[in-house]
């Protein structure tokens, strides 16, 4: 039933064409129709006019399903061979009631483009149910119904425009009232047309990046968690490490940043794990990248400082050796900054005495002359003694002259002052005598004279 004979085998009936066994198949009255493969006609409760786009790169062809959905039910009809704005009648024979929503699906390797399908009833108004610029892709069989009857899309698919697609890859819907699909975490995946996104999950060395897993970069490693860890900085790895390693320095570097940095000059290290380079004492040096220090010591008349030699200035004296400092020459000592048969400046291995002349004093490693009223003896005097009140000296003398006054002057402050009245003074004096209470003096007086009367 539902087939008939063709060559030497048999086929099915098309539709609206029906057969019992027979070698051939028979076709409906026009008020009935049929699917292929039928043993009977029905009765056409419906008429479902397609009407596909009109532009010219409209899509068209291959096979597609129509479904009309009512308050009663649905039912679907197969479409094939349609061109571009054509318009093509088929039935349904299952009471479905008011049709309420058409779902189109399965348009084939290029899809299908329709304007409208139009539903019909001769108990119903005709209502039409457009489709502008609306295409149906190919589905497999898991392909949901995809139309204007869904308003969001099932699990596992998300809206693209006007059409309920599969998720993509590392997205998912796992809802019946989505519009579109979640993307997954980037520390997750799915494939096409997942409810849900999963845990990437790596290996030792691995992290996770972009749903997927990449080598740990260098420095880094990974036991096979999400991310990587940075090595201390005296450790090191290769990408894609699961552990870390110590750094090993030959002598005269230093462990930093994961590799070995050379000691500058004057610093050392012995190398290994040594994350430092020690700095040379004073009386040490090193060249750089050295692993050891060299002690050195300085000729007489220099000292010892910052890893070298210097020169000790003038009026300063070393011995040499690993002396850090030079001393300073005693007051009535000097020393000269070169000595020596070097070509260049030394410094003074000892320290002479200053001898200075009648007149002057030793001062700062030489000798200066003094003022008026002060005298010296010379020699390693360090000091110009002051004359007395009633004696003077020019500048640079080495002795006082007493002041010769006439009478009526007295000596002090080095010069011959003139006495006030009712005193007197003899030559030689240093100090005015006041006369008594019953004499009387002029200026410049010698002695007192005369009487006073009341």
């Amino acid at each position: 039933g539902g087939q008939y004979v063709k060559n030497h085998g048999c086929d099915e009936c098309p539709q609206n064409t029906y057969s019992t066994g027979v070698t051939s198949c028979t076709d409906c009255p026009s008020t009935q129709t049929s699917p292929e493969g039928s043993t009977k006609c029905y009765e056409k409760l419906y008429d479902v006019i397609i009407k596909t786009a009109e532009k010219n790169n409209a899509r068209t062809g291959g096979t597609f399903t129509v479904k009309i959905t009512g308050d009663k039910g649905s039912d679907t009809v197969s479409v094939a061979g349609i061109e571009r704005d054509e318009e093509k009648t088929l039935y349904l024979i299952k009471d479905i009631g008011l049709p309420s929503c058409v779902t189109v699906y399965n348009g084939g390797e290029n899809g299908v483009q329709l304007s409208w399908v139009k539903v019909s009833h001769g108990s119903y108004t005709t209502t039409t149910f457009p489709f502008p610029d609306y295409w149906i892709e190919d589905h497999d069989g898991d392909s949901p119904e995809l139309g204007n009857c869904r308003a969001k899309c099932p699990p596992r698919y998300g809206k693209d425009g006007k059409l309920c697609k599969p998720c993509g890859v590392n997205t998912y819907n796992s809802q019946d009232t989505a519009s579109a699909c979640t993307d997954c975490l980037s520390t997750q995946i799915s494939p096409e047309g997942s409810t849900s996104c999963k845990n990437v999950i790596c290996t030792g060395g691995q992290y996770v990046k972009n749903h997927g897993c990449d080598e740990c970069p260098q420095n880094t490693y990974s036991t096979g968690v999400t991310s990587c860890t940075d090595c201390p900085s005296t450790q090191i790895s290769l990408e894609g490490s699961t552990s870390c390693s110590n750094v090993t320095c030959e002598s005269g570097k230093k462990v930093e940043n994961h590799d070995c940095t050379t000691c500058l000059t004057n610093t050392i290290s012995p190398g290994g794990d040594s994350r430092k380079c020690e700095r040379c004492k004073g009386n040490e040096k090193s060249d750089e990248g050295a692993g050891s220090r060299i002690t050195f010591t300085c000729e007489s008349g220099k000292k010892v400082k910052n890893h070298g030699c210097i020169t000790c200035p003038k009026n300063t004296f070393s011995l040499g050796g690993d002396s850090i400092k030079c001393e300073r020459c005693q007051d009535n000592e000097k020393s000269d900054e070169e000595a020596g048969s070097c070509v260049t400046d030394r410094g003074s291995g000892s320290c002479s005495p200053v001898i200075c002349e009648s007149g002057k004093k030793i001062e700062n490693h030489s000798f200066a002359t003094r003022m008026n009223d002060t005298f010296s003896l010379g020699g390693n005097s360090t000091k110009c003694e002051r004359c007395q009140g009633n004696e003077k000296s020019h500048e640079g003398a080495g002795f006082c002259a007493t002041l010769n006054c006439t009478d009526g002057e007295a000596a002090y402050n080095h010069t011959c002052n003139v006495r006030p009245y009712n005193t007197f003074a003899k030559s030689g004096d240093t100090n005015c005598t006041k006369c008594p209470s019953t004499k009387v003096s002029n200026l410049k007086a010698s002695k007192c004279e005369g009487s006073v009367t009341l």
